[in-house]
């Protein structure tokens, strides 16, 4: 898959530390569109390496964290999530991180919520929320209600 992402492979090695493990998601933005576009980013991970760069520089991908489950070699998944979060900010705070980058915003106000969820949907091609209970630990592969 590296082969795929050379900006996101080259921006991760030359800024993130080493031990560092992130749950996020890919996305690609369609300047043409102003939108995130799903088309786009299905093409660039079917893309064999020598279109990759071509791919890359029309279609920019970025990579949205939502979470942090290791830094520094040191699994967090016990933690809850409020603990994590906390360190996923100072992590981007720490390194100046920025795009291809993207720290997912986050609220504990219902209200704000509903509205990002009402305006990015409408917008940008956002079509989830990502909820999180500040005292979960985190589940591999366990998709809560």
């Amino acid at each position: 898959m590296q082969d795929r992402w050379p900006d996101l492979v080259a921006a991760a090695e030359a800024q993130l530390p080493a031990g560092l493990v992130l749950d996020g998601e890919l996305v690609v933005w369609d300047t043409e569109e102003a939108r995130l576009s799903f088309g786009a980013l299905q093409r660039r991970a079917a893309s064999r390496a020598c279109g990759a760069a071509t791919l890359a520089a029309k279609w920019s991908a970025y990579f949205v964290a939502f979470d942090v489950l290791q830094i520094g070699g040191q699994e967090l998944l016990t933690r809850p999530y409020a603990d994590r979060r906390a360190l996923l900010e100072q992590l981007f705070a720490d390194h100046a991180l920025t795009a291809p980058r993207t720290l997912c915003p986050m609220t504990t106000d219902l209200a704000k919520a509903r509205e990002w969820l009402q305006t990015w949907t409408e917008v940008s091609g956002v079509e989830v929320i990502v909820i999180k209970p500040l005292t979960g630990r985190y589940l591999p592969g366990y998709r809560g209600s």
